[in-house]
């Protein structure tokens, strides 16, 4: 239950700060704050990873809204807090 209280809690203030800021899609707003990283970790994962990996797996990925990529690595590292504090 608290976990789920928790969740929606995070879900809400994502929405609340996407609304507020109007990010729109991660990849553009990477690119309004630091066009220049944007372009090298795409030159990175071309050359030294996969040059396929870029379109297939990153593209897609900064497509989505800010907020929603944020929210994933938040609702994954609030869930793992609970639990780890459930063990106490």
């Amino acid at each position: 239950m608290r976990v789920a209280l928790g969740l929606a809690a995070l879900l809400l203030a994502a929405a609340a700060a996407a609304a507020v800021t109007d990010l729109g899609a991660l990849g553009a707003a990477w690119f309004k704050a630091a066009p220049g990283s944007l372009n090298a970790f795409q030159a990175m994962v071309q050359r030294y990873l996969l040059p396929g990996l870029w379109t297939d797996a990153v593209v897609p990925v900064l497509r989505q809204p800010a907020w929603l990529v944020a929210l994933v690595p938040g609702a994954g590292l609030l869930a793992l807090g609970l639990l780890l504090r459930a063990r106490r």
